[in-house]
């Protein structure tokens, strides 16, 4: 069976995975809007690979998506989407 192309979601993910994996955030992602600008995307699409992230673990929500996200033992804010690191 062919492999078929990724979706931009799924392309997004993987480059947010390794972002995360260098440490390119340290305190907080970005806003989305940052976010999506810089990767070219709709926030539609970020939206998605934000929630792919969270669905396999690299990142755990908040009380919502607004101020993005933050690394495991910081201090958590209303809003703010937190990393997990296996």
């Amino acid at each position: 069976m062919p492999l078929l192309p990724k979706s931009k979601s799924g392309q997004l993910v993987d480059l947010l995975r390794n972002r995360l994996a260098t440490g390119d955030w340290q305190d907080q992602l970005p806003p989305e809007r940052l976010l999506a600008e810089e990767y070219l995307v709709s926030r539609t699409t970020l939206r998605r690979a934000l929630a792919a992230l969270v669905r396999g673990g690299q990142l755990s929500p908040a009380n919502s998506t607004r101020s993005g996200c933050k690394p495991t033992g910081a201090r958590s804010r209303r809003g703010a989407v937190t990393t997990t690191h296996a």
